[in-house]
């Protein structure tokens, strides 16, 4: 019984280490960048609305700053993408995942959705 407590406990993050550390810096988050979401959602308005201009639809809503685009290709996206600097994830099977931050400012929104327009649609 002991040992499966603490299967249970690790697998419900009971086993982390540290985890002032983690805190420390969410606490900072909360205290110092709340305000720059505001930015980072407007970027991602405008990135949405420059991509579906260009041809690409969304399989989910996009409230936040994360950006969920439809790629009939993604890996092939994601590979072209990072090659001009753009960083994005594959997710599932016709997707990709894009996630605007504070370090992403203006100019390099602009050279993002210059770079998406290079692949219409998501066909890389």
């Amino acid at each position: 019984m002991i040992a499966q407590a603490l299967r249970y406990r690790k697998q419900l993050g009971g086993g982390m280490r540290q985890v002032g550390v983690l805190a420390a810096a969410g606490l900072h988050a909360l205290q110092h960048h709340v305000p720059d979401l505001a930015e980072d959602h407007r970027r991602t308005r405008t990135l949405r609305e420059a991509l579906a201009n260009a041809g690409y639809t969304f399989p989910l809503q996009s409230p936040t700053n994360i950006l969920y685009i439809h790629a009939p290709h993604p890996l092939a996206l994601v590979g072209a993408l990072a090659g001009e600097g753009i960083y994005t994830l594959p997710h599932g099977s016709d997707s990709i995942r894009a996630v605007l931050h504070r370090d992403i400012g203006d100019d390099a929104l602009a050279h993002a959705i210059v770079c998406f327009q290079k692949f219409p649609g998501g066909r890389a």
